[in-house]
């Protein structure tokens, strides 16, 4: 399996340098080339549409090379890791790596609360308890790319589904919100986000036949919105992340392993933390490599930071907490789980590991 490790000069959080840079603010990371050739000319407003989990190969496993998407793809670039949507699109809406936000998975570890909270739920994540409401918005506060923007007086709005208020229903409703705030939408940016593709591939896997009608239907639809788009309204559409097909192994298979660890690991079963004792970090290394050293590699926390897979600046206060003392990146289709006998994970495809597939994202342009 081809691996890929994140580029924090040309990838995902270099485009959103290049937008913040377009908006008159003074990016923290290097533009992206292909970014600022696009934003070199003056636009009415920008808007950026991410759809959850259209990853570079899903695009051309699915669609001809002919097909809208493809055809208006521009580039192709790498996510930031863990190649998962609490990590991406926390990238995508501050323009910070998950170095500088804490936001990289899931569910993180909360010692305050004893908890691995899930960071967009606002539950636990192994025993479903509810944890404080918006618990990880408070303890992890972020400052957004509208924040940003508007100090330098442009408008900043978001489209999001329905768990925000005034979201959409479905990749139709979406594509006509975008077309009636094309029209409207003025000396602004705009956010647009869609998660129900990535939803659909974790239920049925990647390759289903399902996965490729969804994926036609949102080509046809934005071939459609295209034919009316203002030519002085830019549209840039991206992905967070792509998946892969897994097979889910349960480390409680092996107790000796479990017993090295302070607690239960966290954040991504294919980007997992784990805070292990002291005196038993020898003995972890030599166990975890001997079951999984075929499918994860594995990391000090340390040797994580100097590896540069979080990306770079001021790190967030509380990453090393969330992080623990090891960390381990999934290299094949095996995603890691901790669950007590009779509890499952129905999971066909995921995401967060170092596949090619999970971390290669699409740049597409619409109008402009």
């Amino acid at each position: 399996m081809k691996t890929v490790k994140p580029d924090y000069q040309t990838g995902l959080i270099n485009l959103m340098a290049s937008i913040l840079k377009y908006h008159g603010c003074e990016p923290t990371h290097n533009t992206h080339p292909v970014a600022d050739q696009i934003l070199s000319r003056r636009y009415d407003s920008v808007f950026l549409l991410l759809i959850d989990g259209m990853g570079e190969k899903i695009l051309e496993e699915h669609l001809p090379e002919d097909s809208f998407l493809r055809k208006h793809m521009i580039t192709s670039m790498t996510t930031v890791y863990p190649s998962t949507t609490v990590a991406a699109t926390t990238a995508v809406i501050t323009g910070e790596t998950p170095y500088e936000t804490g936001w990289i998975g899931w569910h993180q570890y909360f010692r305050e609360l004893d908890a691995y909270n899930v960071m967009f739920l606002s539950q636990d994540y192994y025993s479903g308890k509810p944890t404080p409401y918006d618990y990880a918005y408070k303890a992890v506060p972020l400052r957004t790319m509208g924040d940003k923007i508007r100090t330098n007086g442009y408008q900043y709005q978001e489209v999001y589904p329905p768990f925000r208020p005034n979201g959409v229903h479905s990749m139709e409703e979406m594509t006509k919100r975008l077309q009636e705030l094309s029209e409207t939408y003025h000396h602004g940016y705009l956010y647009a986000y869609w998660d129900k593709f990535d939803s659909l591939m974790h239920v049925v896997g990647p390759h289903d036949g399902k996965v490729k009608e969804e994926l036609e239907n949102i080509n046809k639809l934005l071939e459609d919105l295209s034919k009316d788009w203002p030519e002085n309204q830019l549209l840039l559409v991206i992905a967070d992340h792509g998946q892969i097909e897994i097979e889910t192994k349960n480390m409680m298979d092996h107790p000796e392993l479990m017993a090295c660890m302070n607690r239960l690991p966290s954040v991504e079963p294919r980007a997992i933390c784990m805070d292990v004792k002291e005196e038993k970090k020898e003995e972890f290394k030599k166990t975890f490599t001997e079951y999984y050293g075929n499918d994860f590699i594995l990391y000090t926390r340390d040797e994580w930071y100097r590896e540069g897979y979080f990306g770079t600046g001021k790190k967030s206060e509380r990453l090393d907490d969330f992080t623990g003392n090891f960390i381990a990146a999934a290299i094949s289709d095996v995603s890691l789980v901790a669950l007590e006998e009779g509890k499952t994970r129905p999971c066909i495809g995921d995401h967060a590991g170092l596949s090619e597939q999970e971390m290669m994202i699409p740049l597409i342009r619409i109008g402009g």
